[in-house]
């Protein structure tokens, strides 16, 4: 059973474009990492998945 979609999230703060294109599909009894560099956007794309902050492309269904 799929419990998160999101497909092609983009996200821009203050003009600048923080994620762009970014998907992730995540199923019940799946363990998922998010790993990166410093300053890349883990935060924010989990904010966005989270409802906490607004993004400008894409789409996220839950269930």
């Amino acid at each position: 059973m799929r419990l998160l979609k999101a497909e092609n999230i983009s996200v821009e703060i203050n003009g600048l474009n923080i994620i762009q294109g970014v998907s992730l599909e995540i199923h019940q009894g799946e363990r998922v990492a998010l790993l990166g560099s410093n300053g890349i956007g883990k935060t924010t794309f989990l904010k966005v998945l989270t409802g906490k902050l607004p993004y400008a492309e894409g789409t996220i269904s839950r269930g």
